[in-house]
């Protein structure tokens, strides 16, 4: 007699995946986009653009709207980079199996008689021949009811002849993903923000319709204010280009080419001036930390360690220590006790 146990035929595995991000409050939502990805046939949808396009908050808010017998699962890769065996191992685990190996995942997503969502959120922010070549196979070999929504800042290096030859790659940019003038009247109707005809197009001309840098230009502007905030930048938009815009992102992206010529001033100012990254206010420096952050910084603060913080908020340890490293980013500093001290400083944890 056989010791071996079999697998079950199907797997049953609830609808939603528990790490679906939180809608933001004040957020813009693009009636067009989200309509153009929820009414495609597509099998790999891939939206690339630089840090604050919406590319989180556009997918997102299609997996709340995935229709009821679709099961979704989202991966937060932090852009970060994982070994090929971790991230398939993560995506088996999420759907509540094992598997080290592409074939062993397409297994396992074979046992699925309802339609998956699987959503891998900011891809790798470096070029990672190594895992680009695992998910290419893995998106020419997956099952046909598994549709893939990935996200990130840098296009990865596949070619999916298959999927690209069947119209089954849907593709969003920069260039989709900008404000134009309607999305614009809406923020500043919603914000209760009165600008003439000739200021918001001034704002997106100025921006190229980045949806980050016209949010944090509405933060302080007004309309009598608007044009000298345009010229010099604000304390914000520095930090925030200085944080989420490295070097070799102006050499290779041809959007942030454009607004580097057209507004030299910024990015000189950010990286010529230091106490850009400090923030001055605690509304300012919450704007940079995500919820996550902020309640992950706020056990951080109470002496939690990572263990007991990951299980506290259901999240792995890994999980837990990439965003202390990313807070640590935001805040400029090195370590924890230097976040904390910060954190303090200004106000921001009571």
């Amino acid at each position: 007699m056989s010791s071996q146990i079999s697998e079950p035929p199907f797997l049953d595995i609830p609808s939603k995946s528990k790490a679906l991000p939180r809608p933001l409050p004040g957020a813009v939502l693009r009636p067009h986009l989200l309509r153009c990805l929820l009414g495609a046939d597509s099998r790999l949808t891939l939206t690339v653009a630089p840090a604050g396009f919406g590319k989180s908050l556009l997918h997102g808010e299609c997996a709340r709207l995935a229709p009821p017998d679709t099961q979704v699962i989202w991966l937060d890769l932090l852009g970060h980079t994982p070994l090929p065996r971790e991230l398939l191992g993560n995506i088996a685990e999420a759907l509540g199996g094992r598997a080290a190996t592409v074939e062993e995942l397409c297994r396992l997503l074979g046992r699925i008689r309802h339609p998956v969502w699987l959503m891998l959120d900011d891809y790798p922010r470096h070029a990672s021949p190594l895992l680009d070549a695992c998910l290419e196979d893995l998106l020419e070999r997956a099952p046909q009811h598994v549709r893939w929504w990935i996200s990130g800042r840098l296009r990865p290096a596949w070619s999916l002849p298959r999927l690209v030859l069947q119209g089954d790659v849907l593709e969003l940019d920069a260039a989709a993903l900008a404000f134009d003038s309607p999305t614009l009247q809406g923020l500043l109707s919603a914000r209760r923000i009165a600008l003439t005809a000739e200021q918001r197009e001034q704002l997106l001309e100025a921006c190229a319709g980045w949806p980050a840098l016209i949010c944090l230009f509405l933060r302080d502007a007004t309309a009598d204010t608007l044009p000298q905030l345009l010229a010099s930048g604000t304390p914000l938009l520095l930090n925030y280009l200085q944080r989420e815009v490295p070097p070799e992102q102006l050499r290779d992206n041809g959007l942030l080419n454009a607004l580097l010529e057209r507004q030299p001033q910024w990015f000189e100012s950010a990286a010529a001036n230091p106490s850009a990254r400090q923030v001055s206010s605690p509304s300012a420096l919450s704007a940079l930390l995500s919820k996550r952050e902020l309640a992950i910084l706020q056990l951080i603060a109470s002496g939690l360690s990572n263990q007991e913080i990951a299980d506290q908020l259901c999240l792995s340890v890994n999980t837990v220590k990439s965003h202390a490293w990313n807070i640590n980013g935001k805040l400029g500093t090195e370590r924890r006790t230097q976040a904390v001290a910060q954190a303090k400083l200004h106000g921001l944890l009571g």
